[in-house]
């Protein structure tokens, strides 16, 4: 087993601690004579002593371990966040939740339904308007709005470029839904912002408005050009992925959650991946594509991520939003740490995602099998 040095320092500050009885026994051993004591008599006297000085080091100590843990930045920024994840982690909805809306026939059924589930008010009886309301439960700004106003100042850029990853997701979606008539993509589309019903609105040059970052928003209007030249998703995935290392580094540069920067990346490296297979596949090129493959330092780890990845990218996000929703099921404590509020933001849209699709399959806009199996949420 290889030791450190700062283990090593641990290991003598820890045994100093008990060395000051022994060392003043032996002290007050050979100097009670000179005290006009006895040699018992100063061994106790210095044992006391000992003691004593122990006690205060070991307080001492104790008190610096202390203001460690209470001055870290992550712990004492965060708290408010995870104060709210703490709370709201335990609503989040189950895979049967889900399948009992989708099991409804009818609106009326539909409205008792989600009355058990408590996602409406017990008093709400108008039919008529069931469709407004459906619509504000599959409402994600909400969501990323209650986070953003509760975040540090560190995190806000953070959450700048979350936002962008799921804007240019949701697109990419609309995309395959518009262009590839792909059913089960568009309850892929929950954006962080109120968007009209009709999915091409995201498919418009002005979405740039709703993004962040100055080299996304510069990025997207070619991207989508590319996208709908060539009829590839894959210049908008990779837009996706590259917002999710945009989101790595800031997590590394404001020192929070270095490891969990790393799943980022895994997660934008198999999303590039895919866009790169759709590209190969169709022996198609991309200009945004190329720029993203040079903004990424990694370059040859992403060449090594190209080969064996899975064929669409709600598989992908499924794994990685899986891994978050336990984490934040499990029964202890929610850590202070940003990993639990991306993992909180993470599961909430994907809960908003099957819920979208749990009421496509209700309005049989997509079958209850294929929706189900769509699901993002776990079992």
């Amino acid at each position: 087993m290889k030791v450190s040095g700062e283990d090593l320092r641990k290991a003598l500050i820890a045994l100093s601690f008990g060395l000051e009885p022994v060392i003043f026994a032996i002290v007050g051993w050979y100097a009670g004579p000179y005290l006009k004591l006895t040699n018992v008599m100063g061994a106790l006297i210095g044992v006391i002593v000992g003691f004593g000085i122990m006690f205060w080091r070991i307080w001492k100590f104790s008190l610096t371990l202390g203001l460690k843990v209470k001055y870290d930045p992550e712990r004492e920024n965060l708290r408010s966040l995870i104060s709210l994840v703490e709370v709201e982690r335990y609503k989040i909805m189950n895979r049967y939740d889900i399948a009992r809306i989708m099991g409804a026939r009818g609106s009326l059924q539909l409205l008792n339904v989600l009355k058990n589930l408590s996602l409406i008010e017990l008093d709400f009886y108008d039919l008529i308007k069931l469709n407004d309301v459906l619509d504000e439960i599959t409402d994600f700004s909400k969501v990323l709005i209650d986070i953003r106003i509760r975040s540090p100042i560190e995190l806000l850029k953070v959450m700048d470029d979350f936002n962008d990853f799921i804007v240019t997701l949701c697109a990419n979606f609309a995309f395959r839904y518009e262009v590839y008539g792909d059913e089960v993509a568009r309850g892929y589309v929950v954006t962080p912002f109120k968007l009209r019903r009709e999915t091409q609105s995201l498919l418009r040059e002005d979405l740039k408005d709703y993004l962040a970052s100055d080299d996304i928003r510069g990025l997207y209007p070619k991207a989508l050009e590319e996208a709908l030249t060539i009829g590839s998703r894959g210049p908008l995935l990779a837009l996706a992925a590259y917002s999710l290392l945009k989101i790595g580094k800031d997590l590394e540069v404001t020192k929070y959650a270095y490891v969990y920067s790393n799943e980022i990346r895994e997660l934008a490296y198999k999303l590039f991946s895919i866009a790169i297979d759709d590209l190969r596949r169709e022996d198609k090129k991309s200009m945004v594509v190329e720029v993203v493959k040079q903004k990424i330092e990694e370059n040859k780890v992403l060449l090594k991520r190209e080969e064996g990845v899975a064929e669409k990218e709600e598989e992908v996000l499924r794994n990685f939003i899986n891994n978050a929703y336990r984490s934040l099921r499990e029964p202890s404590r929610v850590p202070l740490t940003a990993k639990a509020v991306l993992s909180y933001l993470f599961v909430k849209w994907s809960e908003k995602v099957s819920l979208k699709l749990a009421f496509m399959v209700v309005n049989n806009e997509v079958t209850p099998q294929k929706a189900y199996e769509s699901l993002v949420i776990p079992y």
